[in-house]
């Protein structure tokens, strides 16, 4: 395949994959991925994800401080009105779903204790009369747009020593990481789960 294009075909499938696919981020995703080694490399991976687990616990600590300001908020609650944000209704049990960390139970518990503060509505789905639907009330709306402004001022603190460049390394790097495994995990929860244990089974020695 000539030079041009194989470039054009990979363009051609960068695009489809990424909504707001752009020439600098295509560029680093075309040179990364053509200059990807196979050979794993496990002490770089334990550093990674020290980092990263690092870095989580870092901003749940900023995020924590900044609630203080809003007493009657949970970090919890926050997470669940962002993916509603997306959504104009979803139904309870695919909210759980994209919060990954959450399991059925928890799930309902924190949903329920959000329609008792008013934060979301629920209704029956008329496509399955088991299921139901939720979306964020005005008060929720409201009160995620508080949080969220509060948020995107406390966690503009924690990347002040990087500038744009390093930025748009980190979304591209991260963004491939967690997308793979997210939309393996979201398609089939319990199968992904039962693979990643089976795989921790058998790696101990």
């Amino acid at each position: 395949m000539k030079p041009l294009v194989e470039l054009i075909t990979a363009w051609e499938t960068f695009a489809d994959t990424h909504r707001e696919a752009d020439v600098e981020s295509f560029c680093y995703d075309y040179l990364s991925n053509k200059n990807q080694k196979d050979d794993p490399d496990p002490e770089m991976d334990i550093l990674l994800s020290k980092l990263i687990g690092k870095s989580g616990s870092l901003i749940k600590t900023y995020l924590k401080l900044a609630l203080r300001q809003i007493p009657e908020m949970e970090m919890e609650w926050f997470y669940i009105l962002d993916t509603l944000n997306d959504h104009e209704e979803i139904r309870k049990t695919e909210v759980i779903s994209f919060r990954l960390l959450l399991e059925p139970t928890t799930g309902i518990d924190i949903l329920n204790r959000m329609l008792k503060a008013g934060l979301i509505s629920e209704r029956v789905d008329p496509a399955d009369k088991r299921a139901r639907l939720i979306k964020p009330t005005d008060k929720g709306i409201e009160s995620y747009k508080k949080v969220n402004s509060l948020f995107n001022q406390v966690i503009s603190l924690l990347f002040t020593s990087l500038n744009k460049e390093q930025k748009n390394m980190l979304i591209l790097a991260l963004g491939k990481l967690t997308n793979e495994h997210y939309e393996k995990i979201v398609e089939n929860k319990t199968q992904a789960i039962s693979e990643i244990e089976t795989f921790i089974k058998n790696s101990i020695k």
